[in-house]
């Protein structure tokens, strides 16, 4: 088939071509046969818009329902996640504030800890001195040591006296 259109047509040319093309006609439907009626009046009645909106308006009336008793407990499920988030906020306020507290104690005795050191080294020197005097002064305690209880001849103080051997 040729272009009709062409670039050296002129624009008068082509109108007349447009108009030249016979254009198709509308045949309207046929009218339907006796055969072909029940089945048209079939098509009829289960295309009726009245007698399917009750079935339609029950499903969806369903359908509906269930969607607002969907989005109700949606929205109490969703009040209670925002009240336990907000206990559960609290708590681990409360709980972060214990370990900040503990964290400043474990500092203070962290600071505290060479003078308690000190402390003790002092007392232990000072036992490992003082004890024995203290333990010689009856004669149960030399006893215990491995000594013997005796009174001196001339200044008649009595001691605690440890024999080599």
């Amino acid at each position: 088939m040729r272009n009709v259109y062409s670039r050296q047509t002129h624009p008068e040319d082509r109108m007349r071509i447009i108009l030249a093309v016979p254009l198709p006609t509308m045949v309207p439907p046929p009218l339907p046969s006796r055969a072909r009626l029940p089945a048209v009046c079939r098509l009829k009645t289960c295309a009726d818009p009245q007698r399917h909106g009750c079935h339609f308006s029950e499903t969806f009336a369903i359908k509906i329902n269930i969607l607002e008793k969907t989005q109700s407990s949606d929205t109490a499920n969703q009040q209670d996640a925002s009240r336990s988030s907000g206990v559960l906020v609290r708590q681990e306020e409360q709980i972060l504030q214990r370990l900040r507290d503990n964290l400043a104690s474990s500092g203070r005795w962290k600071k505290r800890t060479p003078f308690i050191a000190l402390f003790g080294l002092f007392l232990a020197l000072g036992l490992i001195i003082a004890q024995p005097r203290f333990m010689v002064a009856n004669d149960t305690a030399c006893a215990v040591l491995g000594g013997e209880w005796l009174r001196g001849p001339e200044s008649g103080k009595e001691a605690c006296v440890f024999y080599a051997g």
